[in-house]
């Protein structure tokens, strides 16, 4: 299974819940990460995406770790 938008917003909306639900902007910036994000993780299997996530120091605009497994950071 490959990384869906479903399975992004699964792990970014991890993140808001440990450090604070976004505001309407925020939200909105929320959403364009996903598409970014699944974009550039779309040949990644889903399982590797998940995996790396958990790894995270929280950040959300950079994933090291995902970037890792993918090779490249989106910007």
């Amino acid at each position: 299974m490959k990384v869906t938008p479903e399975i992004v917003k699964d792990r970014l909306a991890r993140f808001y819940i440990v450090f604070g639900m976004p505001s309407e902007g925020e939200a909105r910036e929320f959403n364009r990460k996903v598409q970014i994000w699944t974009e550039h993780f779309q040949h990644v299997p889903a399982s590797a995406f998940e995996m790396a996530c958990f790894h995270c120091e929280g950040s959300l605009t950079s994933f090291p770790c995902i970037a890792d497994v993918a090779g490249k950071i989106p910007s």
